[in-house]
């Protein structure tokens, strides 16, 4: 019984680290894609 549960809550661990990530780096994107246009306007 002890085992499952420290697995099961390292999982849960796991998928929330993962989706920060996601989030995290999609922003990072964003922000970039963001500047990327700013910048394209000015020069244009």
């Amino acid at each position: 019984m002890p085992p499952n549960h420290k697995s099961k809550t390292g999982e849960k661990k796991n998928t929330i680290f993962f989706l920060f990530a996601s989030i995290h780096t999609l922003l990072s994107i964003e922000i970039g894609l963001v500047r990327f246009g700013y910048i394209d306007k000015r020069i244009n």
